[in-house]
């Protein structure tokens, strides 16, 4: 779960908090902010997204999709009296050094290496 206001801005409350998949999860981390996305959760559960652009793009939960008759509303928590200031993101989303594949063969190769050595015969 992910807090569609950051914490300590936003409150650790339903309304507030929502399963976003990796590609949104890495939007609102790292494009968000002034001239980027902005995402805000519905009552619903459901979340309008707002490109750059000024596009806007609605998420639908799946429980509303699998169990519609289920479906609960919950109101945004309540408003802080004094609000943290607008956060301006700078950080970027990291750069991979390898791919994950990469990653993957030397991970693999190394645990190989390792247990050719524990298969070896003892020294006495």
């Amino acid at each position: 779960l992910d807090h569609t206001t950051a914490w300590p801005a936003g409150a650790t409350h339903p309304g507030n908090l929502g399963p976003k998949c990796r590609t949104h999860h890495l939007l609102k981390t790292f494009e968000t902010g002034k001239g980027g996305w902005t995402d805000v959760q519905q009552p619903d559960g459901s979340h309008t997204w707002t490109a750059p652009t000024g596009h806007t793009y609605q998420t639908t939960p799946f429980s509303q999709i699998l169990f519609p008759d289920r479906a609960i509303h919950t109101p945004a928590p309540p408003a802080k009296s004094a609000p943290m200031a607008t956060i301006d993101r700078h950080t970027k989303m990291p750069v991979r050094q390898h791919t994950r594949q990469q990653t993957r063969t030397q991970r693999i190769n190394t645990e190989r290496r390792l247990n050719t050595e524990l298969d070896k015969p003892p020294p006495y």
